[in-house]
């Protein structure tokens, strides 16, 4: 086991790529920029400034790194294979951030190839004037930078940049429309124009007069894994679970993990119990704290016959009810210079957050990126099937689906098989005939039709493959690695990270499972009509036999008609604000936004027939156009 948390919590850096100076105080704005709770360490030249933030007494990789070169690396790293990555160079073990640096004395560029975990690295050749940016495979850290030309500005979050003078503030308003509608967006495009992100998964190199950018982890590298037997696949999941959740715990300190009654957050916690024995786990199960009407499993009992197999496993309940005091951190939008949409269940697991810091845990471990990858449903395999014209495999997998989950054939056929036959096109037409005619893409967003229109967003929507509502074409595996591949959450990770005292990490995000689970035979994870059945037997030897057998999902927040009444004058006040917003009133439609707060439910019963407009789009809305007339309001 190894440390978890990395002494660095942010960086940045500018370089004059032509070997000018660089303009006077950008050493001090970017002090500024990476305002945090520890101390600011800066390295600079006449053409470059390097500079980070660690973790208060941090002792390890405070500060970027000379190499006998007497180029510049700074790198933010927390590694999964230190070990391994040591042996390779010859190295004794010691931090990820002199391993690195190591990395990249042996292989240059590609030493990101090398590096399995979470990096974002940058690295500075004075002699031959190149400038090298690069991210992990899956972008855990967030890596952004503004190309002026001559000179190159990066930090690792939008608040750091902004605090630059030289930048223009000028929206992508293409981007906005990806973002309210929810289609796929362009992993590189920011809603700034200016801003780009270093993509996941590559680099980028900047030289005088010249820019490269590099795919080095894609879909298509990852080699097929075809073992002789299905229990050979279990065994390998296992062993890889195992090194994924070790990987991510810390030599001392305590370990807390989210445990709800699922399979994502069930098995990262019955993993590190197994793990850590008598060192002990800290488990936190989160669920409503009020009576509400929502259907939906309670994750309390499945949780608890957890806790139960492991008795070093110090288990809590937090039903924390919601109340209308402070700023809920989505409303934090100016501040971190990006705005994150989201729902009413954006802070369900802020009473985890706090218990896990009052506890002084130093890593929150949680499932997040299970679905994707590990604990995947597999219901694409009807598409997939349809798609390569085995329509008896298809309807035998789905006749196995309904005697499996006892539901009538019929249904079956209706939930899954007959969506993967019904024609592209006809799907289009049917949902935008819902729509009067208009975009089927209003009935999940409250954007203006004519400001879709202006931006030409259908034809890009149609180009990136999701013309229809969360509805992208492909098969089971390339959708999977496109959703792993999405950026949104990670563009602000970095303001969330330096605001919490422990780190908070995703076992399923570890490289090697993920490259074990987008190389299986899709038939692994929906064997004989079993949904999710490749994490149902991995998981077999470590969470009770009801909790697996379970078919219904929890549910966040299912008190959101509470939480939104609580915070209704926040959002009228946001809605009349936004309604004077030439701006905002040119991206969303605000008659209808109007309309909808109008005619507000008048209890929980009554908004269960209205969730996705109140819990999900006005709410979206809102808080988009909150971002966009302050952002006007600034004169940005």
């Amino acid at each position: 086991m190894r440390g978890s948390r990395t002494p660095m919590i942010g960086f940045a850096g500018a370089v004059r790529l032509d070997g000018a100076p660089l303009p006077a105080g950008i050493a001090q704005r970017w002090k500024s920029g990476l305002a945090g709770p520890g101390p600011t360490v800066i390295v600079a030249g006449e053409s470059v400034v390097f500079a980070c933030q660690s973790w208060p007494g941090a002792s390890l990789g405070q500060g970027p790194i000379t190499l006998p070169d007497n180029s510049l690396l700074i790198a933010d790293v927390r590694l999964d294979d230190r070990a391994g990555l040591a042996m390779a160079l010859g190295m004794a073990p010691q931090d990820d951030a002199a391993l690195a640096a190591g990395a990249w004395q042996r292989w240059g560029e590609e030493a990101i190839e090398h590096l399995i975990g979470d990096v974002a690295l940058a690295h500075w050749d004075g002699a031959s004037r190149t400038l090298t940016l690069a991210r992990d495979a899956l972008g855990v850290r967030a890596l952004l930078y503004f190309d002026a030309g001559d000179t190159i500005f990066f930090a690792s979050a939008f608040e750091t940049l902004l605090a630059l003078a030289e930048l223009p503030r000028d929206l992508d308003d293409l981007e906005l429309a990806f973002m309210i509608t929810g289609g796929a967006r362009d992993r590189e495009r920011t809603i700034y124009r200016a801003i780009r992100r270093v993509p996941p998964g590559g680099t980028m190199t900047f030289r005088p007069g010249a820019r490269q950018s590099r795919c080095w982890w894609s879909l298509d590298g990852i080699a097929p894994v075809r073992l002789k037997h299905d229990a050979d696949y279990v065994e390998a999941g296992r062993a890889l679970l195992d090194q994924a959740v070790a990987s991510r715990l810390p030599a001392s300190g305590k370990v807390a993990a989210m445990l709800s009654g699922g399979f994502d957050s069930g098995g990262v916690a019955a993993t590190a119990a197994r793990q850590l024995g008598e060192r002990g786990l800290l488990a936190y199960t989160r669920v409503a704290g009020i009576d509400h009407p929502y259907g939906g499993m309670d994750d309390r009992a499945h949780a608890a016959s957890v806790a139960a197999l492991y008795p070093d496993m110090d288990w809590k309940v937090i039903d924390a009810a919601p109340d209308a005091a402070g700023v809920p951190p989505e409303w934090e939008a100016v501040a971190r210079g990006h705005v994150q949409l989201a729902s009413f269940n954006f802070g369900w697991f802020d009473p985890v957050h706090a218990a896990a810091e009052a506890a002084g845990a130093e890593v929150l471990l949680v499932g997040n990126a299970g679905n994707n990858a590990f604990s995947y449903s597999g219901q694409i395999r009807f598409a997939d099937l349809a798609a390569a014209g085995k329509w008896g495999q298809a309807f035998t997998l789905a006749r196995q689906l309904a005697r499996h989950e006892k539901m009538p054939l019929r249904t079956a056929l209706r939930n899954y098989l007959f969506p993967a036959l019904e024609p592209h096109w006809l799907r289009h037409w049917r949902l935008a005939r819902r729509q009067g005619g208009a975009s089927p893409w209003l009935e999940h967003a409250l954007v203006s039709p004519d400001f879709l229109a202006a931006v030409g967003f259908e034809e890009h929507a149609r180009r990136a493959g999701t013309d229809l509502p969360y509805m992208p074409r492909g098969t089971g595996r390339t959708l999977r690695y496109q959703l792993m591949m999405r950026q949104n959450a990670r563009d602000s990770d970095d303001y969330f990270r330096r605001r919490r005292s422990f780190a908070k990490l995703d076992p399923y995000q570890d490289r090697r499972l993920v490259e074990f689970t987008l190389g299986m035979p899709e038939e692994q994870f929906i064997k004989d009509g079993v949904r999710r059945s490749f994490a149902r037997r991995v998981l077999g030897d470590r969470l009770p036999a009801p909790l697996l057998a379970e078919n219904r999902r929890g549910r966040q927040s299912p008190e959101w008609y509470r939480i939104a009444s609580l915070q209704r004058d926040r959002l009228a006040a946001a809605l009349d604000a936004l309604g004077r917003s030439p701006l905002a009133t040119r991206v969303l439609d605000v008659p209808r936004m109007r309309a909808l707060f109008d005619t507000w439910p008048v209890d929980a019963e009554a908004a269960r027939r209205e969730e996705q407009s109140y819990g999900s789009a006005l709410y979206r809305a809102i808080l988009l156009g909150d971002f966009l007339r302050q952002w006007e309001a600034r004169g940005d």
